[in-house]
């Protein structure tokens, strides 16, 4: 059994509005990749509140990055190589955090 054409996951519908007003024209895998990484953006964001210091800092490169370039022009391989570093860095920021406390420098 396969899905209907017309479901949206909810990532894409929560940030499509946002990406059609600042980045319009914007649909397909371009637009699937964006949302992903503004949802990326607002999970580091959350983490933030709670990460220690190691895994802080990878947070707040991944907030940094999606912020630049989120709404940027970019070609579409170039954009999904970012998401999946940015991908990357979520899980390393998690690890990090799993590790448990360490002190800091």
């Amino acid at each position: 059994m396969t899905a209907p054409a017309n479901i949206v996951p909810p990532v894409v519908a929560r940030y499509a509005p946002t990406l059609d007003a600042l980045r319009p024209g914007c649909s397909g895998m371009d637009q699937r990749l964006r949302c992903g990484i503004l949802y990326m953006r607002d999970r580091a964001t959350t983490a933030l509140q709670v990460a220690g210091w190691e895994a802080g800092a990878i947070l707040q490169h991944v907030v940094a990055l999606a912020t630049v370039h989120a709404f940027a022009p970019m070609p579409a391989n170039e954009l999904q190589e970012l998401h999946h570093s940015m991908t990357r860095l979520m899980g390393a920021a998690q690890a990090l955090d799993m590790r448990g406390p360490r002190s800091e420098i």
